[in-house]
């Protein structure tokens, strides 16, 4: 079927429409709060550490309570459940709204307690949400239906800051809380919009402890051929890929080479369109070229980026302040590249696991690879960030690059002789 047909089938599905719509404003209510009381806590304490701490707090209840909300995704119906988890964000915020407006602050201490709390909501509510997709749409559209996930995911990922820092200076933190509240409140209705026709009853089982559930969801990421591999292979590469651009080529532009938080800002303005430019052009791709070639070469065309990145680095260092202007431009095209063929991969992997994962672990399995790339994020940029300290720039990039040579292996290894489809 032509894309631009599957597309407008695909918009005029209503339940879907309801649940874009939904997690839209879920996960828009969710990076703003934490932003706008991120610059709360700047703004009272003074101190970067802090605010570095407000952005990195998620880390820890992620992990902790991801594989018990991955059990409890397959155990209760998904929709019920982002039914339920709505309800409470949006009574949460409205509790410490009407605090703040009554007391007319928030204490620093109280501001943890909610981050953690609102973390470990969406926690929940994410293991319901990433595993219901094919219990709305039919197979046919799964490739659209998480395309367009991705676009929403590229928005909010965009503006959440801009809007974050636009609400904190108009209404302060009071009403960053009313509208975040609120936006969880829009959330909640809409749920009750998303129809489910693709739904199956499980079968009637006898009820057992979290920790056999959990090693349940184990077994079948253990016993199945393309997870076995794929799903511990993909956090090395991460753990490389995000956090040699995230520590790496900040330090680049913010140190290393004197050019300026504007420059930076226009490089994280250009690659960060790509999330929301990336997802409108790739479908046919991802329908077309079977998952594990995807990822093979997509590994193997961000290792040679890399190398270049490396080796362009060392040439500016070599030259100077003649070269900075070629070297942004350069550095971000490079960038824009790694971005757009990681894209097709990100939502070939997504529906091949709805079509393979069986309905009833589906939200295990996914929780577990959420947890994994959790760990990993935060792991990579505090690997990177002691190289950066030991080697020069170009150095820490090469390591970077022979990594993800390495996973290029790894994945070449693991696929070998197996065959995969996305249908």
């Amino acid at each position: 079927m032509d894309k631009k047909v599957e597309l407008k089938k695909l918009l005029r599905h209503s339940g879907y429409i309801f649940f874009w719509l939904s997690t839209s404003f879920s996960m828009a209510a969710s990076n703003i709060i934490q932003y706008v009381l991120s610059l709360y806590v700047l703004e009272k304490t003074g101190s970067a550490t802090l605010f570095a701490t407000m952005l990195s707090i998620i880390v820890l209840p992620r992990i902790f309570f991801t594989p018990i909300a991955g059990v409890q995704g397959d155990r209760m119906r998904r929709l019920k459940m982002m039914k339920i988890i709505m309800f409470l964000s949006t009574l949460c915020l409205l509790c410490f709204s009407i605090g703040v407006t009554i007391y007319g602050t928030l204490p620093v201490a109280l501001i943890y307690v909610l981050v953690t709390l609102l973390e470990m909501i969406e926690v929940f509510y994410q293991a319901a949400e990433s595993a219901i997709v094919p219990e709305i749409v039919p197979k046919d559209l799964l490739s659209e239906a998480v395309s367009l996930a991705k676009l929403d995911d590229g928005i909010v990922f965009v503006a959440a800051p801009a809007i974050g820092t636009v609400v904190y200076k108009w209404f302060s933190i009071q009403g960053g809380l009313w509208i975040t509240a609120f936006f969880f409140c829009i959330s909640f209705f809409l749920n009750y919009g998303i129809q489910t026709p693709y739904y199956k009853t499980p079968e009637k089982k006898e009820q057992r402890s979290f920790l056999t559930d959990f090693t349940a969801g184990l077994h079948i990421i253990k016993d199945h051929p393309f997870l076995s591999r794929f799903i511990f292979i993909s956090p090395i590469m991460t753990f490389f890929f995000s956090s040699v651009f995230s520590v790496v080529v900040t330090y680049l532009f913010l140190v290393s080479f004197p050019i300026g938080e504007e420059w930076y800002g226009l490089y994280r303005s250009v690659t960060a369109s790509m999330v929301i430019v990336v997802p409108f052009f790739v479908v046919p791709l991802v329908k077309k070229v079977e998952t594990s070639k995807l990822v093979i070469n997509s590994a193997l065309i961000v290792s040679i980026a890399l190398f270049f990145i490396a080796v362009l680095t060392k040439y500016v260092f070599m030259v100077g302040a003649s070269t900075y202007v070629f070297f942004i431009i350069a550095i971000t095209v490079l960038d824009c590249i790694t971005i757009a063929v990681m894209m097709p991969v990100h939502i070939s992997v997504a529906t091949l696991y709805h079509n393979t994962i069986p309905d009833a672990y589906r939200s295990r399995v996914l929780s577990v690879s959420r947890m994994l790339t959790m760990i990993a994020v935060p792991l990579g940029n505090m690997f990177f960030g002691l190289l950066t300290d030991l080697f020069p720039p170009y150095i820490n990039i090469a390591i970077a690059g022979a990594a993800i040579m390495g996973c290029w292996f790894l994945y070449k290894q693991a696929f070998k002789n197996l065959k995969l489809d996305n249908a």
